[in-house]
This record gives structure tokens, sequence and C-alpha cells, in this order.
């Protein structure tokens, strides 16, 4: 038998994908130059503050037009309309980490662990996966985000697993890092093929 008894897998990235030409369509649309959208909305300290739950998800989107105002001399209306249109999707899922994670759980549990907006479950009811996983971790009701090793440990603890029992995946290395620093099996996810490889391993 496994000694792993919970699967902790991360959405963006790795469940849910985006199409880097919907955020290039935007910005076409405003004028201003391809991946300052991306720039603005992830400036760090604003995705730390609304991945924490410091800010919601509204004030984050705001914040991301003033900054792709200022950094680019266009107007905050056009700006928001770039936001608008990139706020409008909620991704698309990956389907063949849909059919791992199907399959996963008739083995172990299966969660997932998301530095996440207010957003995030609204967005998996869009996607119809809310209730293909066991349970939903989101950083901004826990207050601490990946790859804080502490974030991984408060998952463990609510499922009542020591963190060497929880195999976790990610397609960030520092999220990875971060994982393997609290103890879990981790794996750097590249695509569904070589994540069915690494599940492959848990059971053998």
């Amino acid at each position: 038998m496994s000694s792993i008894h919970a699967l902790v897998v991360d959405v963006d990235g790795v469940l849910r994908r985006w199409d880097p030409q919907e955020w290039a369509a935007a910005e076409a649309r405003a004028g201003v130059p391809r991946g300052s959208l991306y720039r603005a909305a992830f400036d760090r300290p604003a995705l730390r503050s609304v991945v924490t739950g410091e800010t919601t998800d509204a004030q984050w989107r705001e914040g991301t037009a003033e900054r792709l105002a200022q950094a680019h001399g266009v107007g905050l209306d056009a700006a928001r309309d770039v936001v608008a249109s990139w706020s409008r999707s909620a991704g698309e899922v990956d389907r063949g980490v849909l059919e791992l994670v199907r399959e996963q759980r008739r083995r172990r549990r299966v969660v997932l662990l998301s530095n996440a907006t207010d957003r995030l479950d609204a967005d998996l009811e869009r996607l119809g996966v809310e209730d293909e996983v066991d349970a939903v971790y989101a950083t901004w009701r826990i207050g601490i985000a990946k790859p804080d090793p502490e974030v991984y440990r408060h998952v463990a603890d609510d499922l009542g697993l020591p963190t060497s029992a929880c195999a976790f995946v990610d397609d960030s290395p520092r999220h990875v890092a971060g994982a393997r620093a609290a103890g879990m099996v981790a794996h750097l996810f590249t695509g569904a093929a070589d994540l069915r490889a690494f599940l492959d391993t848990l059971d053998a």
C-alpha cells in the first residue's frame, strides 16, 4: 500500500490553463505593449497582498488598471477595459490533468492548493471542476501563500496527515521547493504525460 494518502494539486498552470492570446488581444485594443498586462497584474507586492487576503480580487484588478495606465500613459478607462477583457475569462481545464485527478481519487484524496484570490470558487464553478476534488485550499483564506512551508503544513494538518503522506504538484520550481522543505513529496509539472509517470511512482 502506498504511503501517500493525499495528492495536493496547484490550479493555475496545472489544472487550469490560460490562453496568452486573450491577454495579447486585450493589450492590442488598448495600444499597450505585449506583456504589459501581465507585468501590471503580477506586480509582486500587489499579488502578495491579494493572495494572502489583505486585499480583494476587485481591488487587485482596479490596481492592475491603475498600474497599467501609469506605466504606459493610457487613460484609466482604457486600462480598465483591458483588465475587464482579461477578467471575463476563467481559463480552461487541462483535460489530461483532470483525467488523472479522477483516477487518483480512486486511490487517495485529491485537493487543490492555489495562491488564489477570492474569485477562485466562482472560477472553479464556471469551469465545472468544483466537485472534482475533495477540498480546495485558497491562500487568500489561509493568509499564507506558497512557497512558505507553513501553507503546506496547514493543508496536511487539515487533512489529518503528516506532510510526508502528501504528494504535491505545481508548475513553479519555487513552490515545489517550498513543498519539499515542508516534507512533502513534490513534482514539478511540465505536462500531463510527465505527471502520469510521477503518479505511477507513488504506487510502485
